[in-house]
């Protein structure tokens, strides 16, 4: 019997940026003692000179394509297609698999037709464990595809939101389909990032799932010994990120000439309508010694390092964005012990949240006098922060997922 292998899935990630890859080190951090960590990829993931663990395995195989078909891209799409349609009906022919081939009316999973060079190198089996990081409607085609191989490892897949309509229509009718063949919380796990969702599906189609928890490095926070607070911008420069509203906060504690704050500001993938948002900041950075600014993307390391630093985050995404979406700034001011300063309608984010570690600012232009009252008033949502972080901790430690590695059963 070989040692029990762990395989992380994330078939769209082409670089070594952004949450989806902090994630995979995270998990794969977690993991680390408890078998061996590979990353399943696409095949043109470029990890460039950006941190990855050294004891991860990265195994670039899969074949995607833009999910939007112009006529630049068209051609490449229908290429990828019968690529993969073509490897995958030669592997389960040559594995004398016939029925899954009948079964499916030659229909095969957009991801199959990599993940059968995955199969063949490594030959995946029931003592192994694939995860989906973050699922969405192409993965669990993929993990309904393979559930019906003669060996396939078992699959945790990790809602992190609902499509709408079709997508959603044909994501129940996968999970009816699972539940019906018995392997529902036998050899295929789902679980949903939180409550409101979970709450959606049992509405839906009467089916619970487990709650899933980031896992996040928790830092602890020594309590503050000056009065000097540091907050943070972080992220890409997107109107949904609210990366418009920061000039006024700054022009708002500019004016009041207050000098025990310093600003922290990302700036990565400015689209051109945001220029002007852009140039301001870099101008008003050019004038004050208290705004700085990091440029680009901010590797896992320099990232943590930085988290370490914030004391205050300001989420600023829209309302529309944070409906029934949340942010990985959400669970990484968990982690990092940060309260935060969110929209008063923002209902959706504070699911994530069972202690008040946080102020709500009635609009956009509250934002700046609620942070001044969180700052008079820090070190209670300093204690709120640490008790979120703690109950976070816990949640981790008894994560079904984590649970199941950690305990190696």
């Amino acid at each position: 019997m070989h040692k029990r292998r762990i395989f992380l899935f994330e078939g769209e990630l082409k670089t070594a940026k952004g949450h989806h890859l902090r994630n995979l080190v995270a998990s794969s951090n977690t993991y680390k003692n408890h078998g061996e960590i590979f990353w399943v990829l696409n095949k043109e993931f470029d990890k460039g000179s950006y941190y990855i663990p050294d004891h991860i395995k990265i195994i670039k195989k899969i074949d995607t394509a833009n999910r939007k078909i112009n006529h630049k891209n068209f051609i490449d799409i229908i290429l990828i297609i019968l690529k993969n349609f073509f490897i995958s009906f030669v592997y389960l022919l040559f594995s004398k698999d016939y029925r899954l081939i009948l079964k499916n009316f030659f229909r095969f999973p957009k991801y199959f037709g990599g993940f059968t060079k995955v199969i063949e190198e490594l030959k995946p089996d029931n003592e192994d464990i694939l995860i989906f990081q973050a699922a969405r409607i192409n993965d669990f085609e993929l993990a309904n595809f393979l559930k019906n191989l003669k060996k396939f490892p078992e699959i945790h897949l990790r809602l992190t939101r609902l499509h709408k309509k079709k997508k959603l229509k044909k994501f129940y009718k996968i999970i009816e389909e699972i539940k019906n063949e018995n392997k529902l919380f036998n050899k295929i796990f789902v679980y949903t990032e939180t409550d409101f969702y979970r709450e959606r599906i049992i509405k839906d189609i009467g089916i619970n799932f487990e709650l899933f928890y980031n896992n996040i490095p928790i830092y602890n926070r020594d309590r503050k010994t000056n009065t000097i607070f540091n907050i943070g911008f972080l992220g890409e420069s997107r109107v949904d990120k609210g990366f418009d509203k920061i000039p006024n906060i700054l022009n708002y504690f500019i004016s009041k000439k207050n000098s025990k704050i310093n600003f922290y500001i990302q700036i990565h993938k400015v689209p051109p309508i945001l220029n002007n948002i852009k140039n301001e900041i870099y101008n008003l950075a050019n004038k004050y010694k208290n705004i700085q600014i990091i440029e680009g993307y901010i590797d896992f390391n320099d990232y943590s390092d930085l988290l370490k630093k914030v004391d205050i985050i300001p989420l600023l995404h829209t309302e529309e964005q944070l409906k029934q979406n949340g942010s990985q700034i959400v669970f990484e001011s968990i982690a990092n012990e940060i309260p935060m300063v969110i929209n008063l309608n923002a209902r959706y984010v504070k699911n994530f949240f069972k202690y008040n570690s946080f102020i709500e600012a009635k609009n956009y232009d509250d934002f700046p006098t609620k942070i001044e009252k969180l700052i008079e008033n820090y070190d209670h949502y300093l204690d709120q922060a640490k008790l979120q972080s703690a109950y976070h901790l816990e949640k981790i430690h008894n994560d079904k997922i984590n649970h199941k590695i950690l305990n190696n059963n």
